[in-house]
């Protein structure tokens, strides 16, 4: 039996032993949250994400969801070396990235790259 016939038989083993151990991969979690970001979110928090590069569908559409929802923005930072050049492959998922979420984005242009490298999850706020 070749290899790409063998597929379906593990994807569906990997699967049992996930629900087996009431876990899952990163894509499925993605996938739920996508689906289902009212379960997952509270809606007193807000939520910065920053720097971020290549996203995935399911992560374009939790950002979506939750600049929708007022609790979020999506900030690019970017220097001109990258975004200007048309070949760079870091440049590309900025522009992908600005071009997507251009309505709702805080973009930085920088003409120097930063020092700081900033991962944001959350914020809370207390008011």
């Amino acid at each position: 039996m070749l290899f790409w016939e063998l597929i379906p038989q593990l994807h569906e083993g990997l699967q049992k032993k996930f629900k087996e151990l009431n876990a899952c991969s990163k894509a499925q979690a993605y996938r739920q949250l996508a689906e289902n970001p009212t379960a997952y979110f509270d809606e007193h928090l807000y939520y910065l994400f920053v720097g971020f590069n290549a996203l995935s569908g399911a992560e374009q559409h939790i950002i979506k969801y939750l600049i929708d929802k007022k609790q979020a923005e999506f900030i690019i930072d970017s220097d001109t070396y990258y975004y200007d050049n048309k070949f760079h492959e870091a440049g590309h998922f900025q522009r992908k990235n600005n071009a997507f979420f251009i309505s709702f984005t805080a973009f930085c242009h920088n003409h120097k790259a930063s020092s700081i490298v900033l991962q944001c999850f959350y914020i809370r706020f207390n008011s």
